[in-house]
């Protein structure tokens, strides 16, 4: 009968236990590699053994097709415990690095505090007896120059309304004139239109 292949949750599971097994297996490292190689090699072996036998067989892609999906589920037992135990190492190698980085950092920690608190008394003290810094005020060459700023933004206002000035009066000149030339216009013409005087009879 041909096995079901490992799902996901079988997998998990022997991840699980093969953390497990190598953070407590109190054997050295290298024998519990040593042994995940022994295992490795044994699977094969048994592997090359069946896919032979299948040769002999009248179903051989059948036959070849289980006795992959042995040799898989097998080798998923070794492997994983060969990856946790990698993972182990490197978590090992790791926590190392920052112990070592802590041990160092607090011998600089010892080695400053003496004279570090020493110098920190008298400069509390210096520091509490200091005045408030006094918040100084505009010099005279900043006074001069907001005042130049002032004078020059009020001087570009009055051109400004000056010239808006100048703008109206001209065109209330132009409609001025327009208003005369009309009226002019219309005087000419009754000029033009009235009747001559008649004469007077001779008697």
């Amino acid at each position: 009968m041909r096995r079901l292949p490992l799902g996901g949750l079988g997998l998990m599971l022997v991840l699980q236990t093969a953390v497990v097994t190598a953070a407590a297996d109190p054997a050295p490292r290298e024998q519990v590699r040593a042994r995940l190689q022994a295992e490795r090699e044994r699977i094969e072996a048994r592997f090359s053994a069946d896919m032979a036998a299948c040769s002999a067989r009248f179903a051989v892609t059948a036959c070849a097709d289980d006795a992959l999906e042995r040799r898989r589920q097998a080798l998923a037992a070794p492997r994983a415990e060969g990856l946790a135990l990698d993972d182990l190492e490197r978590r090992e190698r790791a926590a190392a690095r920052r112990a070592a980085v802590q041990a160092k950092q607090r011998e600089a920690a010892q080695r400053s505090a003496p004279g570090a608190s020493a110098a920190a008394v008298p400069a509390s003290g210096a520091a509490a007896q200091r005045p408030p810094p006094r918040v100084a005020g505009p010099t005279e060459a900043e006074r001069q120059a907001q005042q130049a700023r002032a004078a020059s933004a009020a001087a570009a206002t009055a051109r400004q309304r000056a010239a808006e000035a100048r703008e109206r009066q001209a065109q209330t000149e132009a409609t001025q004139a327009r208003i005369q030339q009309r009226q002019a216009e219309r005087e000419r013409r009754g000029r033009v239109a009235a009747p001559l005087p008649v004469p007077a009879a001779s008697r």
